[in-house]
């Protein structure tokens, strides 16, 4: 016998969409904090890059 959504009662339902959206939200979350992490990492390399462009035109 196959698994069917409709045939569970509406709280199971509502388990199983909120559990789906918590899990989503955590992806997402993950997501966001691995670019910002990148974001921040490549700034940091931006500035080393221009402090060392202005070291070569200071000689």
């Amino acid at each position: 016998m196959a698994f069917s959504f409709k045939d569970l009662k509406i709280s199971n339902k509502l388990y199983v969409g909120f559990g789906l959206l918590i899990v989503l939200i955590v992806i997402v979350s993950l997501i966001s904090f691995n670019n910002s992490n990148t974001l921040i990492e490549d700034t940091g390399w931006i500035i080393h890059t221009n402090e060392v462009l202005v070291n070569i035109d200071g000689y």
